[in-house]
């Protein structure tokens, strides 16, 4: 469900993540190619993220400021 959520919202951003290449990045499955890479990281990161806030793992209320600057940086943390 994860995953289908995350390609949604991707598309949403314009960002054309192909469901099977989120299966691989979440399996650790990278391609070469840089564009579609940089798309995998980006679908894992989300679905991370989102576990983390599911599993009440934000140290801050999710709404709050401080909590939009941690998800933030967690999101950003796992791009490089």
């Amino acid at each position: 469900m994860r995953s289908m959520n995350c390609y949604c919202s991707n598309l949403i951003e314009g960002h054309n993540t192909l469901p099977i290449d989120i299966d691989r990045a979440m399996a650790g499955e990278y391609t070469q190619e840089p564009e579609t890479r940089n798309l995998q990281l980006e679908a894992r990161a989300h679905i991370e993220v989102q576990q983390l806030i599911d599993s009440s793992e934000v140290p801050f209320p999710v709404l709050s400021l401080d909590g939009i600057y941690w998800i933030h940086g967690e999101f950003c943390r796992r791009l490089r």
